[in-house]
């Protein structure tokens, strides 16, 4: 965890509010008012600039620890 706080630190990778669960089944997409809303946001907390389009991409090519 110190390496990784390290490495991301350097980085200059913000800390942001972040959902910490953003998959497909929490946004749902309103084409006529081209709005999206998030649901299922109890987890939302401070975190690293990316890390909710980590997690949703890791999703998809089969990591389940995110």
């Amino acid at each position: 965890m110190t390496y990784l706080k390290e490495i991301l630190s350097n980085m200059g990778s913000s800390v942001v509010l972040c959902h910490n669960g953003l998959f497909c089944t929490n946004a749902i997409s309103n084409e006529k008012q081209s709005d999206i809303q998030f649901n299922d946001c109890e987890h939302s907390r401070y975190n690293y600039l990316a890390h909710d389009i980590r997690s949703h991409f890791n999703k998809f090519v089969g990591v389940l620890y995110v």
